[in-house]
């Protein structure tokens, strides 16, 4: 068994003598500094990594949201088409019932529960608003992990400028020498 694992093993890393195998490389890259132009491609490629990724999660938290929005608008468009057939039966009934007891008044009882519907509306309307504020549809999360990316690139920004401006020019001489 330990063979066939040992096989197993130098397979996975062989080269066929061609090249370096990825073990040797990730050596042999840890021994060596990375070049400038290494390190910018390797800035540029994740930078834009991330910003793919942000793109894509700002993407998915939109389609959520307005995916919510519109399963709400849906629901709140039935609710008040059985409100308003319940309403008007409502009205029509409480409109007679109060005329007929009043001697035929059925315009005067029509004008004040009219009235008074127009102002219970009203205050509903104005209590639907305010809740409607503090509801916004932008994406949260994508925006806090673009503060983060932000700090990220800065923060790798800085170090590169430091590793330039520290590394003295003898040493560099002294790679190749």
């Amino acid at each position: 068994m330990d063979t066939q694992h040992t096989q197993h093993t130098k397979s996975r890393f062989a080269t066929n003598g061609d090249a370096l195998s990825p073990w040797e490389t990730g050596h042999r890259a840890q021994e060596e500094d990375p070049s400038l132009g290494e390190l910018l491609k390797r800035l540029s490629n994740d930078t834009g990594d991330l910003l793919s990724q942000e793109v894509a999660l700002a993407k998915a938290e939109l389609r959520e949201s307005a995916s919510n929005v519109g399963k709400g608008a849906v629901k709140i468009g039935i609710a008040l088409l059985f409100g308003l057939t319940g309403a008007l039966a409502l009205t029509a009934f409480l409109i007679i019932g109060l005329g007929g007891a009043t001697g035929g008044h059925y315009a005067t009882w029509a004008l004040v529960v009219g009235a008074v519907e127009v102002i219970i509306a009203a205050v509903a309307a104005n209590g639907a608003r305010k809740a409607m504020k503090p509801s916004e549809i932008k994406p949260v999360e994508t925006i806090e992990t673009l503060r983060e990316d932000k700090s990220w690139a800065k923060d790798e920004m800085r170090d590169l400028k430091h590793d330039l401006t520290s590394t003295p020019a003898s040493s560099h001489q002294n790679r190749e020498g």
